[in-house]
């Protein structure tokens, strides 16, 4: 190289120390490159392929058509006459320019690939504002997957509901919801005036989930015993059903809310299944989102076992407690691994495949995880209710005391102002909450959302 007149290649010189070591070295840089080859030659053909599908001409005749632009958009079908409408439009503006004219090519295409199809969904109030601000929070459904938009619009009012179970501040919700959609702040959150009217029905509705309610205290006419059944409430509640205001145990609501939670992960998990089948996997449905399914149910049971001694169970869901869950966890792994290991041999070789192990890993401690400790975690369901009768039979045994005493505007101003902050402590909790139990304990379990919304663009 020298002789010919060539600058050559410098070679450090620790590379000729060892040559084995520098060898490898160099095979795995090359072999580095041709990674980065490939990928860049399919990043090539997923542009060529946008380019054929899309392009009005596709001569790839780059010269030929550099001063030419594309624009592409999409329309609802039953909107197609109307953009006919606005091209025929665009051409009558433009019949003095007939070179443009000239130029001018459209075409449709009916089946647009689902990865680059954005998401249209319609609902009705109240459903489209939860939807919106709660739902698409998460992330947008793709085309690919379920919408888990309907999901969210009856887990979440029941959620929040389940939690602020209480008459007299789900009503002052409903009234805060009502004010914010008509005029406050000029009406510009109007959504979420609507949520909160409906959250605020759904506390009314489970009021009797709580030990003690703001509007079952408005009118005590007795001392701290007396609190929840001598009002004015109560008495109404006696003519009107027959019987003394009592609220519920705290064991059935605590079991009510562990069972509530088991049967929504569990179709959380199923879910994924329907994922795996509408993408047209039906082997990693069956070689992973089952076993994982199994895993769950089986980890369930073993924890809601383990409270049988101190839950009331009904004596057919005693007797399913009883069945060897340990065993079939066991082997319900076992299933698990076994059909990563067969859908790995399937796809070896294959330039793309599914992502078998890290579904797997997720999976496994998704499974055991969810059934160990995200059941569990629904029993902040019954835990605020219990923070809520403490806070309020507080404040109101303070307020009896207050007008025992003779102090009647004394007694009005902490019953009001201790209700207040009652209702906004616990309001933002059972908010935070309830965020918590319809992302994590039940989305994160089949839920990707890397979808685009389908936006209305008017053009002046």
């Amino acid at each position: 190289m020298a002789r010919d007149g060539l600058r050559g290649i410098k070679i450090p010189r620790q590379y000729l120390d060892d040559v084995a070591s520098s060898l490898k070295v160099v095979e795995e840089t090359l072999n580095s490159v041709e990674r980065s080859l490939r990928n860049r030659e399919g990043e090539l053909r997923s542009l060529e392929e946008v380019y054929r599908e899309y392009s009005t001409y596709g001569d790839e005749d780059w010269r030929a058509h550099r001063d030419i632009g594309t624009v592409i958009f999409y329309a609802r079908e039953r909107d197609v006459g109307v953009v006919d409408e606005a091209l025929a439009e665009l051409v009558r503006s433009l019949s003095v320019k007939l070179d443009i004219i000239r130029n001018i090519r459209y075409k449709y295409f009916q089946d647009v690939p689902a990865k680059r199809r954005p998401t249209l969904e319609r609902f009705p109030t109240p459903v489209r504002q939860i939807v919106d601000k709660i739902a698409y929070m998460y992330g947008v459904p793709s085309a690919s997957e379920i919408s888990p938009s309907a999901l969210v619009a009856a887990l979440f009012p029941i959620f929040f509901g389940w939690m602020f179970g209480d008459l007299g501040h789900g009503l002052l919700l409903f009234l805060f919801g009502l004010w914010l959609y008509k005029s406050l702040f000029g009406g510009r959150y109007k959504d979420w005036g609507v949520i909160w009217m409906v959250t605020g029905a759904f506390s009314c509705s489970s009021a009797e989930l709580s030990t003690a309610s703001f509007s079952a205290s408005l009118c005590p006419t007795s001392g701290w015993a007396g609190m929840g059944r001598s009002t004015c409430f109560s008495q109404w509640w006696v003519r009107r059903w027959g019987r003394p205001w009592r609220p519920r145990a705290y064991s059935p609501i605590l079991l009510a809310a562990l069972l509530f939670g088991y049967i929504i992960m569990a179709g959380s998990f199923s879910l994924k299944i329907a994922n795996f089948l509408l993408e047209g996997e039906g082997d990693m449905a069956l070689g992973i989102g089952i076993p994982i399914l199994l895993i769950y149910i089986s980890a369930g049971m073993i924890v809601l076992g383990l409270l049988k001694p101190i839950l009331p169970m009904p004596p057919l869901m005693a007797d399913v407690l009883d069945l060897p869950w340990i065993y079939i966890l066991v082997a319900a792994i076992a299933l698990l691994v076994a059909g990563a290991a067969a859908l790995t041999a399937k796809y070896r070789g294959y330039e793309e495949k599914p992502p078998i192990g890290l579904e797997m890993a997720v999976g496994l401690v998704e499974g055991i995880f969810g059934g160990l400790a995200n059941v569990p975690s629904f029993a902040r369901l019954m835990i605020l209710i219990l923070m809520h009768g403490i806070f309020t039979k507080l404040s109101m045994g303070w307020a009896l005391a207050v007008a025992e005493s003779g102090n009647m505007a004394g007694a009005i101003a902490i019953a009001v102002i201790f209700n207040i902050l009652i209702a906004v402590g616990e309001g933002f909790m059972s908010l935070v909450q309830s965020l918590r139990l319809t992302f994590y304990e039940t989305l994160s379990k089949f839920y990707e959302g890397r979808g685009r919304l389908f936006m209305p663009l008017v053009l002046p």
